[in-house]
């Protein structure tokens, strides 16, 4: 098992990856100090499958309840997290308690807004069960909910005591999550590793969720890439903003399909394409650059649910000036010169972030 440690000022925590992990688990927790209670929150396709996995692994000596969310973004809600809050009062959950994230990207921004917010505060354990998850939501702190206006509008940093990534989980994902996950691996290559890239590129045909060697050094590499960054800037005031390369333009193409036929890590594929668009609309990266990067994200064959109209640019533009990453009025975005040169400007010219969402009819 590979440790990866996340070096905070305040709160440094460990990534621990490798082949059946999950093994490990207890130690892991009896590590921490005094454990009251403990709250697995999971969602019905992660149950089915692991469930049973999850508490062999941790002693009978602790008192541990389920939590079943539906799967789906759609539950990424105030209202889902008030019924989780409800359950663990009723419960009787308490400060000593430790509440286990246990699943993807929505359950980790899930349970780790509740973790943050019930009893102002209880301990975190994330477990990701999904390739997104491993190498990008679950490290970092950054916990939330949707609201009806956006997406990730209401949350909190909030950095778990460790996280266990376990590769045997990945083998269980279907085609279309997997290549969810492949999107932010490939946005690490993109800002940043060349060599990530030149991987990804010369092995792509071997890349697949039951690769378990491949996806190792995958989440490995991702892994370490989002804790350095993490590390420098844990509140997202400098450098971090990197990480949302094409998650600016994604995040509206989820909002616009209502978060149901198009997942996150598929958006954001769509939306570096875009990015790379809008970059060499604005003469930032040659045109043989640019063609050659959006050939690179085809490969990954992630289509829009439905094709877009002048109108849906329209509704995805009014999207955009409620995201998060909108200062002064200013929609800001992360754009490309070459693989690991990346900045952040607004776009003032309306027509070019049209012009980029075109790209992807």
């Amino acid at each position: 098992m590979q440790t990866i440690k996340v070096n905070l000022k305040n709160n440094p925590y460990n990534i621990y990856i490798g082949q059946n992990s999950i093994r490990d688990l207890n130690n892991l927790i009896e590590s921490l100090s005094t454990v009251s209670k403990i709250a697995i929150i999971t969602n019905n396709i992660v149950a089915d499958i692991y469930l049973s996995m999850i508490n062999s692994a941790i002693s009978d000596k602790i008192k541990k309840k389920v939590f079943i969310v539906p799967d789906g973004e759609i539950n990424k809600s105030l209202k889902q997290a008030e019924e989780i809050y409800t359950w663990l009062i009723e419960n009787h959950f308490d400060r000593n308690s430790l509440i286990i994230a246990f699943g993807g990207g929505v359950i980790g921004d899930l349970a780790g807004f509740v973790a943050a917010t019930y009893l102002r505060g209880v301990r975190l354990v994330q477990i990701p069960t999904t390739l997104l998850a491993q190498v990008d939501s679950s490290i970092g702190g950054k916990v939330g909910v949707n609201h009806s206006m956006g997406k990730n509008l209401i949350g909190a940093f909030y950095q778990p005591q460790f996280i266990l990534s376990d590769i045997t989980f990945l083998k269980s994902l279907d085609t279309a999550e997997y290549v969810c996950g492949m999107g932010e691996v490939v946005k690490y290559a993109l800002i940043g590793d060349l060599q990530l890239y030149e991987f990804i590129d010369s092995n792509f045909t071997d890349i697949s969720s039951e690769n378990i060697e491949i996806n190792e050094k995958l989440v490995t590499i991702s892994a370490q890439h989002k804790a350095n960054i993490v590390a420098q800037d844990e509140k997202e005031m400098g450098i971090r903003a990197i990480l949302n390369f094409g998650h600016t333009f994604g995040h509206a193409l989820e909002k616009f399909y209502k978060y149901e036929n198009l997942k996150h890590g598929q958006a954001v594929l769509l939306g570096m394409k875009c990015a790379i668009f809008a970059s060499r609309k604005l003469n930032l990266t040659n045109e043989s650059f640019a063609n050659k990067t959006i050939e690179f994200i085809n490969r990954f064959n992630v289509n829009l649910p439905q094709d877009l109209s002048h109108e849906n640019i329209s509704d995805m533009l009014k999207y955009m000036q409620h995201d998060k990453k909108v200062k002064n009025g200013k929609i800001n975005f992360i754009l490309l010169k070459n693989i690991g040169d990346v900045f952040k400007t607004a776009i003032a010219d309306e027509n070019i972030i049209r012009e980029a969402f075109g790209v992807l009819k």
